[in-house]
Order: structure tokens, then C-alpha cells, then sequence
């Protein structure tokens, strides 16, 4: 590989790896699958980070609700001395533990009124007025036409 075009795809890696974060909602391994694949391009390219750089890197790119963990294992744990693979596995059980306490996500259903339609009568009175004869004398058509629209209708969207 020329010199400068590995200068500049380790440029470009380097910035990714330092733009790295976890999309809200993300899954804990789809994140560290990502930063892994990083990591090797970078190790690829020739740079690598010590493990202390890693791990941070991985707190500080956590979204908000993993906020309180990090603190936790920011106060509590020497960093320096914790493996990669260990703060990958604490922050899966971490992960489980939070969507037990979120339970299954429940469906959600949604009731709309439909809207009530305008009451149409066909009275033989108003049908003599009008230049149709077919409706003048369809008297079952006038009572089936208001029965029709005359309900309230609930629609259920899940």
C-alpha cells in the first residue's frame, strides 16, 4: 500500500474510531462488533491503543441509560487492570438485567372513532323533487342507506 494513501485510510479510521458511539437502542454485542471491526482496521493500518484507551473509549461511547453503570465502574474498578473481555461481559449481564426490568414490550393498540357520517334521507317527499324515479320508489334503499351510516364505528390499529 503507497504511504499516503495508508496515511490517509488511517486518517479516516482513526476518526471513525474516535466518532464511535452507540446508536440509541443498539444491543451491546452489535456495538462491540462494530468497535471490533474498527480495532482491526486499525491494527491493520499499524496503530493500536494500549487496553486502559479501549475500555475508555467504550464508557464514554455508551448512551445515556448505561450512564449510571459507567459511573459506577469508573468509581469502583481500576480500569488499568480490567481486560477488555471482563467489561464486555459485565456490560451484557448489565444489558439482560435492564430488559428483564423493561419486561416484554407491549403491544400497543390504538382505537379511533371513525367519523360519524352525515345522515342521508331519501324521503319520497324529497325523491318526487328529484328527477330520479328509481330512488322514488325505493323505500328499502332509504332505510338501508341510514342504518348503514348512521353507526359509531371503532377502528383497532395494533
Amino acid at each position: 500500500m503507497d504511504k499516503s494513501l495508508k496515511r490517509n485510510k488511517l486518517s479516516l479510521v482513526t476518526l471513525k474510531y474516535e466518532l464511535f458511539s452507540m446508536e440509541e437502542g443498539e444491543y451491546i454485542q452489535s456495538m462491540f462488533e462494530c468497535f471490533q471491526a474498527i480495532l482491526n482496521e486499525l491494527r491493520y493500518l499499524g496503530r493500536t491503543y494500549d487496553n486502559y484507551d479501549y475500555i475508555d473509549k467504550i464508557l464514554r461511547s455508551l448512551s445515556r441509560k448505561w450512564r449510571v453503570l459507567v459511573t459506577v465502574l469508573r468509581a469502583l474498578k481500576n480500569l488499568d487492570s480490567m481486560s477488555f473481555e471482563k467489561l464486555v461481559g459485565a456490560l451484557k449481564v448489565h444489558e439482560q438485567e435492564l430488559q428483564h426490568d423493561e419486561g416484554p414490550k407491549r403491544e400497543k393498540s390504538l382505537a379511533l372513532n371513525s367519523q360519524k357520517h352525515k345522515k342521508v334521507s331519501l324521503s319520497k317527499e324529497k325523491a318526487s323533487r328529484s328527477s330520479s324515479k328509481a330512488l322514488k320508489d325505493d323505500d328499502s334503499f332509504d332505510e338501508e342507506f341510514e342504518e348503514e351510516y348512521d353507526e359509531d364505528e371503532l377502528t383497532f390499529i395494533s
